[in-house]
């Protein structure tokens, strides 16, 4: 009987054994299965990391490549906003798409250099017709005369401080010609690098708007918000710019006209086409203008060109501009005005353009939030859609067709 239950007990160890290290076998089989799965897995975590700092300094290093040249590609895109109307009638005469484009550029090139060689032509002309005036005995009597009435200037031109002065400055400036020089070169490489980035973006227009949807994580409605604004802050930007050169330009040739100055015609021109600069602009010229009246004793005259061109002309394109551009890109003329102050003192000449374009494309970006959260605001007001729609039939060349007529 014990032999028996020896037996017994023996069979039940070996059994229990057998299912213990069968049970071991498939646990550790199971527990390195899920080792090799965590390992897996965190391979791919650490190639996605990988891929993600790969991605970053390579963007990074993109992003320092492309930096020098964004303030071109901010007046590129403004340029080839403004010219698109000019490339679209082209593009109906010539089918292919380059010559188009060339020729829109070159147009647009010659549109910006040849008020620029005007200008600089009549500068150096009226410089060497003002050097010839002061070395004339009458200048240099009616100077004489101006110094003895005023002590101050007096006792600087008797000390011959003045002569030093003058000779110091000379010095200054021609120390600084190379460097001037140099900046004129990098200036003209700009701009012939704009014009460059104008042709491809005339002529891979489609292209690069539709790899910019891509690219954008927007719905189609929403990206034609942001593009639509876009356009027609670049568009009434530059447009209010250009009518506010122009209306600088004529009250600065009335008022050469009215006090009896020489070419009030031509400087006029000429202070409307500086206008276009954001900072001194019509300044550069009657400026220049009121000193020689003051220095000839024309004191009275003088002083109303001073004050005429610091309110009237100098004001004018600060209050009247924001309101133009304001109303025609639905947005308030204060919020305009600070735009534009603001994108000068941080972007420079740029921000007549970056200035009210953030403030735009922000506008469009809080809209699109606000249709998200709740859909019943609308993305778009009633006249936008209706402008939108135009713009749309304009480019198709057909004749723009309101809501109203569809509806009837």
């Amino acid at each position: 009987m014990v032999l028996i239950l020896h037996f017994r007990l023996g069979e039940f160890v070996n059994s229990t054994s057998k299912i213990w290290d069968a049970t071991m076998e498939d646990h550790t089989a199971i527990l390195g299965k899920e080792q090799q799965n965590i390992f897996w897995s965190d391979r791919r975590q650490l190639n996605a990391l990988m891929l993600a700092l790969a991605t970053g300094l390579i963007f990074y290093g993109c992003a320092q490549v492309i930096t020098p040249f964004l303030y071109s590609l901010v007046w590129a895109l403004t340029l080839a906003v403004t010219v698109y109307p000019l490339h679209r009638w082209i593009q109906k005469r010539f089918k292919n798409k380059s010559v188009a484009a060339g020729l829109a550029t070159f147009l647009a090139g010659l549109l910006i250099l040849a008020p620029l060689v005007f200008v600089a032509a009549e500068l150096v002309k009226e410089v060497r017709h003002a050097v010839q005036i002061v070395q004339q005995d009458d200048f240099k009597a009616k100077v004489q005369e101006f110094t003895q009435k005023n002590e101050k200037v007096g006792q600087l031109t008797n000390a011959g401080q003045l002569e030093g002065q003058l000779k110091k400055s000379a010095s200054a400036i021609a120390s600084r010609l190379p460097a001037l020089a140099s900046l004129t070169v990098w200036k003209l490489t700009e701009w012939a690098i704009v014009l460059l980035i104008v042709f491809f973006l005339l002529r891979d227009r489609e292209r690069f708007e539709k790899k910019t949807r891509d690219l954008l994580p927007l719905h189609h409605e929403e990206n034609d918000l942001i593009f639509s604004r876009a356009h027609d802050t670049i568009r009434a930007t530059v447009n209010g710019h250009l009518l506010m050169a122009l209306i600088q330009g004529i009250l600065g040739g009335l008022v050469f006209l009215v006090l009896g100055l020489p070419g009030a015609l031509l400087w006029g021109g000429v202070m409307a086409i500086l206008a276009v600069l954001p900072v001194l602009g019509a300044a550069l010229v009657w400026i220049p203008a009121a000193g020689f009246l003051i220095m000839t004793g024309e004191v009275t005259k003088g002083l109303i060109l001073v004050f005429f061109g610091s309110v009237v002309i100098g004001l004018i394109d600060n209050l009247l501009y924001p309101l133009l551009v304001g109303k025609k890109i639905r947005q308030h003329t204060l919020l305009v005005f600070l735009s534009l102050i603001g994108g000068i003192t941080a972007f420079g000449s740029v921000g007549l353009i970056a200035g009210p374009l953030l403030l735009a494309l922000l506008d469009s970006l809080i809209r699109i939030w606000r249709h998200r959260t709740n859909p019943r605001h609308p993305l778009q007001e009633e006249e936008e859609l209706e402008e939108s729609a135009k713009q749309k039939e304009r480019a198709r060349g057909k004749s723009p067709i309101s809501h109203a007529t569809l509806a009837h």
